[in-house]
């Protein structure tokens, strides 16, 4: 009896290795994400806005912003717009960020957050207005800021789609950092060159925010941007493992041309190389972008 009962110990220790073995084969880990991810960039509100107020009444208009995108902001490069100043009485209409908006950071599987900063208006109240009754008064602020969004993927440089290390025509899975602007079709083709390795990266960009997106090699600032430069933005670089490209040949070329929030574009890089390779790609865009928070405000004559 003794023996049996050992027996049917052993087999049971068995059969439970056996099962975990299994379990763990099927439920592999999945390969981390490298980005927090999502199309924003610099968001704003209005808080503390009064619904409404007696006409020549004093009050701050507040502006809560934070950057929850994953591209820095440096101080003095994001600018705030109030529009319809001068009917609040407000002077200067135009502030600038005076602290450094950081970017949101992913280490691991934890998110940290970038600090939120209030922009402040005060304003002696709407005055110079002839009123009879309530009447609505509008409050808008244009936010513009330049930012960035890095595409991450894994690249092909093979000679021969009988590669035993990677396809060299194919679609690829991308990922993008935080950003308004995301690159939302990769294919790469692979074309073999004497001693090197021509790879034609076919891309599609969407604007998945809610703003405009502004690019010229002239802008310097947010004060620069006009029509002439909406809906464009540039292939600022392109990284195959340790290989980096500035300014890469594109066609049509390195800035983009957005039509109904989309831009295509197909840009080249050379790899010296004999040997097929699989590493990761890396795409920078650079762009403006500008977006606009709408509240309203209603007035009571005195």
């Amino acid at each position: 009896m003794k023996l049996l009962i050992v027996l049917l110990f052993v087999f049971l220790v068995g059969v439970s290795g056996c099962l975990n073995i299994s379990i763990f084969k099927d439920k592999a880990p999945a390969e981390e994400a490298a980005f927090v991810g999502g199309t924003q960039g610099l968001t704003a509100e209005f808080v503390e806005l009064p619904q409404k107020i007696f006409q020549d009444t004093s009050m701050d208009i507040k502006l809560r912003v934070q950057n929850k995108g994953e591209a820095a902001i440096p101080e003095g490069s994001a600018q705030f717009t109030l529009n319809n100043a001068g009917a609040f009485q407000v002077d200067p209409a135009v502030q600038t960020n005076e602290v450094d908006f950081d970017k949101v950071r992913k280490f691991g599987s934890a998110v940290q957050g970038s600090i939120p900063t209030e922009i402040v208006w005060s304003s002696p109240g709407p005055r110079g207005l002839i009123l009879t009754e309530e009447q609505s008064i509008p409050i808008s602020v244009d936010l513009c800021y330049p930012y960035s969004t890095f595409t991450l993927t894994k690249a092909c440089a093979a000679r021969s789609s009988t590669s035993t290390i990677c396809q060299p025509d194919a679609f690829l899975d991308v990922q993008n950092s935080g950003a308004p602007i995301q690159v939302t079709s990769l294919r790469n083709v692979a074309v073999p060159r004497e001693g090197a390795i021509e790879l034609a990266l076919i891309m599609e960009i969407e604007n998945l925010g809610e703003g405009d997106v502004y690019y010229d090699a002239s802008l310097d600032s947010c004060n620069e941007l006009s029509s002439t430069f909406l809906d464009k933005a540039f292939v600022k670089s392109i990284s195959f493992g340790n290989l980096r490209v500035t300014e890469p040949e594109c066609t049509p070329g390195t800035t983009l041309s957005f039509i109904n929030d989309i831009a295509k574009t197909t840009c080249r890089i050379t790899v010296d190389t004999t040997a097929d390779i699989e590493n990761d790609l890396v795409v920078e865009l650079g762009y403006y972008y500008r977006e606009r928070v709408s509240a309203a405000v209603s007035v009571i004559p005195l």
